[in-house]
């Protein structure tokens, strides 16, 4: 392998660590959104199902006491939902940050990659260009006995 080619090769293989490492930054991303989407879908859970008690013991002609109660927590659970849409729409715009990271690591690894097998098969086409030279060189010659 010439030196240009080992060249290419150090820059082929520096290409896909960090097209590995944009990756991996992108799954750790998509996991930790996938989590707050996760945690957020649970807390309208809860929200619902508290909705829902509030309102059943409305109709049971519950307490003032344990109206006011259900109505605060109500209240956090709505403000905990919106902190976490905020959170998730955060995480959300750094996940396509990784993503668009990611897609320009693969492709600059895969130019790479072409790039050093481009270069090789000229420097093979050389070789066997040499290796002919040579046996032409060497080929059988007529003697004028």
């Amino acid at each position: 392998m010439t030196e240009d080619a080992k060249r290419f090769a150090s820059l082929k293989r520096l290409a896909e660590w960090k097209e590995r490492d944009a990756a991996a930054r992108f799954g750790r991303q998509r996991r930790e959104r996938d989590a707050a989407l996760q945690r957020l879908e649970e807390l309208r859970l809860y929200h619902r199902e508290y909705l829902e008690r509030y309102l059943s013991a409305g109709r049971d002609s519950g307490s003032v006491a344990r109206m006011r109660d259900y109505q605060s927590f109500i209240d956090k659970l709505e403000a905990a939902i919106a902190e976490q849409e905020r959170i998730v729409a955060q995480l959300g715009e750094v996940c396509d940050l990784a993503r668009h990271a990611w897609t320009a690591e693969y492709t600059n690894a895969q130019s790479m990659s072409h790039i050093l097998q481009k270069k090789r098969e000229e420097e093979a086409r050389e070789q066997l260009r040499s290796e002919q030279r040579q046996q032409d060189d060497r080929g059988p010659r007529r003697s004028s006995y």
